[in-house]
């Protein structure tokens, strides 16, 4: 993250938690549910641990 900055990281981050929260309004099935959380965990782990890379010069 030091070379590239904290938007390699927190840009698919955003995208794997929309896709998620995506799934999950769209979930008929438990295994899809489940893949919803899966992306969702991963994305808000992410970025949450991405923003304060974010804000270093």
């Amino acid at each position: 993250m030091d070379i590239k900055g904290g938007n390699s990281v927190a840009d698919p981050a955003l995208v794997a938690f929309a896709l998620g929260m995506y799934l999950l309004s769209q979930a008929h099935s438990s295994v899809v549910f489940l893949i919803a959380a899966v992306l969702i965990g991963f994305g808000y782990g992410n970025f949450i641990s991405s923003l304060p890379f974010k804000h270093l010069p």
